[in-house]
C-alpha cells in the first residue's frame, strides 16, 4: 500500500497545495465580505493549521531520514546479538 502511494507523491503534492492556493484565494482575497468576522477567524485558524500539517506530513520523510542517520551503514555481516535474561521464555 505505501508503495503505491510512493509512486503516486509528486502529484498528490501537487494536487494538495494547489487546493491548499486556492483556500488561500478564497479566504484572504479581497471583497470577501459575505460571511462574519468569527467565521473568517476561524477559518483562517483552521487553514493555517492545515497547512502546517501538510508542510510537516510533506518533509516527514527527508526530516526523519536526516535525524536517524548514521554514519556505519547496516550490512549483513554484521554480528548476531542475543541477550538471555534469566526466568524469561
Amino acid at each position: 500500500m505505501v508503495s503505491t502511494i510512493e509512486q503516486h507523491r509528486a502529484i498528490l503534492v501537487v494536487v494538495t497545495l494547489a487546493f491548499l492556493g486556492g483556500a488561500f484565494y478564497v479566504t484572504y482575497r479581497t471583497g470577501n465580505r459575505m460571511a462574519p468576522s468569527k467565521l473568517m477567524r476561524l477559518n483562517k485558524i483552521m487553514l493555517w493549521t492545515a497547512t502546517v500539517v501538510v508542510v510537516f506530513f510533506l518533509v516527514f520523510p527527508q526530516a526523519l531520514s536526516e535525524l536517524f542517520a548514521t554514519d556505519t551503514p547496516f550490512t549483513d555481516d554484521m554480528q548476531k546479538t542475543v541477550l538471555a535474561i534469566e526466568g524469561m521464555t
